[in-house]
């Protein structure tokens, strides 16, 4: 979970507080919500988002369905009158809310609907829901008489399943022994730890410790693991282990939690087969351990599984199982933290923004100071490497670019230095001389990251990597038909995040799909509610296919969900340029060079597009002074002939700016 800061409970609180006075409100949502706090919708996602890693939608539904657990708990309320209590207006809808949240339906919470189960955990109404089975505390069934209808059915129940159990062991009876001990499918989740660490600054020692056992789960090629992504929609799930195990399609989970008091980690672990329940270990995994053992201690999970599921190891796999990312415990410290923050950023869609690059930069700070500990730390090297390469070198700032570009392949080589078989920096290295420009080399290390990382992964995996490769090297409709691929062969569990969508509406925009790329437009915001970026987005297929009107809408709308990015005003007054309205361009221009002005920013990349606003409002010297700038920028840009230089033609742009047209 993440580390939230008193700022961050604080508004935590009060967007609890919120939601709970409209609770009845079946009106009352991100709008809404947003109104109420006084921030915008797209703002208040992004800080819903970065700190509870839902969207402000779920967490407003899940509010909603806590609340009514709680009412069907404790009062005597129908299903109806607790749907609208909560804010459905559809009973339908809240049951199928209800199920997919709590894995029941809301029928079965009720006083007079549970029925009493011996169950081995503890005895708590949701807390016990994981187990499959629902205890109803403080029952006396001789308050409760059953009338005599039901004695009746109950003693035609009895028979019949007298009946059933008959049949069943006489067929099992004659059934052959080996088919009844046909060996399940080695297929397994591991589910994320629940961390019961007292110091909530120490839950990536947690969170690392569940990373570390999967990933050396994985590289056993017997076992068929199921990945991050997939497991880490099942944290907090209610749903019961069987249930998780049907939608993972998995025949194994482990699940358990850690935690991390002074210099001792405690873990405590339990294998179950999904399909009966049964606890394949006599005895939970239990271990306490200090700081120094903990290598030893998530080599010993991984290899106590894989003996349970007998498992097939072969020398070179127990090698890998045993391997260590470093000697250095707090080097390693440091490198899970790095970890811990590079994912907060990924669950940030405001890409470019200043929350995603602090957490940014706090990573990069991290991992330094790992690499100064253990000089040989080749994962540190290669994560410091993906920060330079794949983040920080899209800089405005061509010369800073640059230098981002040249430390990270520095760190890609040292990489490579200590373990020349690592597939993710050949990868990182391809991306390098992409950017560069260098488009053989690029193809060239990034069929040796294939040639490495191909033998770890399920097919369906593999054509979201062609998709990658060919969407780096604008092989649209290559790019587009491995995408697809990928989609009709991933297992239901794996989620198609924003960022590989924002790259198939690229390639679909590109590759002459208008009506295509607004559809996923459309499940881009399902999936992350961002309103601001479907609109800017909107207003950049409507302007490449010509529609100015349609597309200065959409950039109003904009606009007025968040007048404060410069983004959108500098798309607004764009578009304006583009339709020919050059008052209402050079308006907000204005406002973007105001908005720079008072917050003493420096943007030192900016298009021949202002140019020719300044000219078109007989603004002379202005237009000169932007057209001299640009003219520079663009010569840089095509001295060093980088992927930006070639892909978006700098010498046609360069004529442009030479040769601007008469006002």
């Amino acid at each position: 979970m993440p580390i939230h800061s008193s700022s961050e409970e604080q508004f935590l609180k009060k967007l609890t507080e919120l939601t709970e006075a409209n609770l009845t409100n079946e009106q009352f949502g991100v709008s809404e919500l947003a109104r109420e706090m006084n921030m915008s919708r797209s703002n208040l996602h992004r800080k819903v988002i970065f700190t509870t890693k839902t969207s402000v939608s779920q967490f407003i539904r899940q509010h909603r369905l806590k609340r009514a657990m709680e009412m069907l708990q404790q009062t005597a309320l129908t299903v109806s009158e607790v749907a609208y209590q909560v804010g459905f207006g559809s009973v339908t809808y809240f049951t199928k809310c209800f199920h997919d949240y709590f894995g029941f339906p809301p029928g079965k919470v009720g006083a007079n609907n549970l029925t009493e189960h011996n169950c081995d955990e503890e005895i708590v109404d949701v807390n016990c829901i994981r187990c499959g089975k629902h205890i109803q505390e403080g029952e006396n069934p001789e308050e409760n008489p059953i009338p005599k209808r039901k004695q009746f059915k109950a003693i035609v129940l009895f028979i019949t399943l007298l009946a059933l159990i008959s049949a069943t062991t006489l067929y099992l009876a004659f059934k052959p022994f080996s088919i009844r001990q046909k060996q399940l499918e080695k297929t397994i989740a591991v589910l994320p730890f629940i961390d019961y660490s007292p110091n909530k600054g120490n839950s990536y020692i947690v969170n690392g410790l569940h990373e570390e056992i999967l990933d050396k789960l994985a590289k056993i090629k017997d076992l068929k693991v199921k990945s991050h992504t997939a497991v880490e929609k099942f944290k907090d799930s209610k749903l019961s282990l069987g249930d998780i195990g049907k939608a993972l399609k998995v025949n194994y989970i482990l699940e358990g939690s850690g935690q991390k008091i002074q210099d001792k980690i405690r873990l405590r672990l339990q294998l179950i087969e999904t399909g009966t329940g049964n606890h394949l270990w006599s005895k939970p995994f239990e271990e306490e351990v200090i700081d120094e053992n903990i290598f030893k201690l998530q080599e010993d999970v991984a290899l106590s599984v894989a003996e349970e599921l007998k498992a097939i190891i072969t020398p070179e796999e127990k090698k890998e199982v045993a391997k260590r990312h470093t000697e250095n415990l707090t080097a390693y410290n440091l490198y899970l933290q790095s970890i811990e923050y590079l994912e907060l950023a990924s669950y940030n869609t405001n890409y470019g923004s200043k929350e995603i690059n602090d957490l940014i930069m706090k990573a990069k700070q991290l991992l330094k100071q790992a690499i100064k500990l253990d000089p040989s730390f080749t994962d540190a090297y290669v994560r410091l490497g993906h920060i330079y390469i794949a983040m920080l070198s899209s800089d405005w700032n061509i010369d800073t670019s640059e230098q981002y570009l040249d430390s990270g392949i520095t760190m890609v080589n040292k990489a490579l230095f200590y373990d020349d078989k690592n597939g993710v920096a050949f990868g990182l290295q391809g991306q390098y001389y992409l950017r560069k420009g260098m488009y053989k080399e690029a193809k060239m290390a990034f069929a040796k990251s294939e040639q490495i990382e191909m033998a770890k992964m399920e097919d369906w995996s593999k054509y979201e990597t062609y998709f990658w490769r060919h969407s780096a090297f604008n092989e649209y409709h290559q790019a587009l038909e491995n995408f697809y691929k990928f989609r009709e062969l991933k297992p239901e569990e794996v989620i198609i995040l924003p960022g590989t969508l924002n790259c198939v509406y690229t390639n679909l925009s590109k590759a002459g799909y208008p009506e295509t790329a607004k559809k996923c437009l459309k499940e881009i915001l399902d999936f992350d509610n961002d309103s601001v970026l479907y609109f800017r987005r909107s207003l950049e297929t409507e302007m490449y296919a010509g529609n100015f009107d349609a597309a200065i809408g959409f950039g109003l709308e904009c606009y007025r969900l968040d007048s404060v990015s410069f983004r959108n005003i500098y798309y607004l007054s764009r578009i304006y340029l583009y339709a020919r309205d050059y008052s209402n361009a050079y308006k907000y221009l204005l406002v973007f060079e105001n908005g720079i002005k008072k917050l003493n920013l420096v943007i030192p990349h900016l298009p021949e597009d202002w140019g020719y606003i300044y000219l078109m409002n007989n603004k002379t010297n202005e237009a000169k002074d932007q057209f001299k700038l640009r003219a520079k920028e663009l010569q840089r840009e095509i001295e060093l002939n980088r992927h930006e230089a070639q892909e978006y033609y700098a010498q046609f742009h360069l004529a442009t700016v030479f040769t601007p047209p008469p006002p």
